[in-house]
């Protein structure tokens, strides 16, 4: 069996950025047909779920940007998305 790939998410986060859409939707289309294909013997499906992941994330963002919202994905900005993060339902609402 072939050794597992590693990801330096760090290093993969910035290198979508570079991407433009259409070859972040590439990526993910792909990505997620391998998983399908090969999910019960590739060792490398958890791999391809995080570029998945990566890559949706930045067109979200770029998204999010276009609309006019702040932020820039790091800790403290889009306060709204982590409203309710380790409460209980009843303080929630």
């Amino acid at each position: 069996m072939a050794p597992t790939k590693v990801m330096d998410h760090t290093e993969y986060q910035k290198k979508v950025k570079k991407y433009d859409d259409d070859t972040l939707r590439y990526i993910i289309k792909e990505c997620k047909e391998v998983i399908d294909r090969q999910k019960d013997f590739n060792p490398n499906c958890g791999y391809y779920a995080d570029e998945i992941c990566y890559c949706s994330m930045e067109l979200k963002r770029r998204e999010d940007l276009k609309k006019g919202k702040k932020g820039n994905g790091k800790k403290g900005d889009n306060e709204d998305r982590n409203k309710g993060m380790g409460q209980t339902p009843e303080e929630i609402r």
